[in-house]
């Protein structure tokens, strides 16, 4: 025997937003902090012989908002996007595509850091870090030896 399964009507495109607007209600407006943070801040990785070249696009925040930490292998990139507006509260949205909140990022590389020697500058919304790889990192020629 065949069960008969009863499909929403789909034919009118306003049935079909409201399905899909009805499954995405069941998801908090607002994720937990840390559950968006692969797409923001967007990373340029660059390795050379002796150091790692970071690109991280930030608009809108000041220096002393960003946090950068390096142990071991592992770059970490945090900090908090603040609202750009000063509102009463007394707005709506008509699109919303820069999100707020904490945002926390990491990268780990294949071979270990020396954090000692990081650099980190901010310009226009573009961070720029050197990471100097540890001197157990860095490629070493070995002379060969006649005889």
């Amino acid at each position: 025997m065949l069960a008969a399964v009863r499909f929403p009507d789909f034919t009118n495109v306003t049935n079909l937003f409201d399905e899909i607007d009805r499954l995405f209600a069941r998801f908090p407006a607002k994720m937990p902090a840390g559950v968006d943070s692969g797409a923001f801040p967007a990373f340029n990785v660059v390795e050379q012989q002796d150091k790692v070249l970071v690109n991280a696009e930030l608009p809108g925040l000041k220096p002393e908002e960003i946090q950068i930490s390096v142990h071991g292998n592992m770059l970490t990139l945090s900090g908090e996007r603040k609202p750009g507006h000063n509102g009463d509260g007394k707005m709506s949205y008509h699109r919303r595509e820069r999100g707020t909140g904490k945002f926390s990022k990491s990268f780990t590389f294949p071979f270990e850091l020396n954090p000692e020697g990081v650099e980190a500058r901010y310009v226009n919304g573009l961070l720029k870090i050197v990471l100097p790889k540890a001197e157990s990192a860095k490629t070493r020629k070995i002379a060969v030896l006649n005889g």
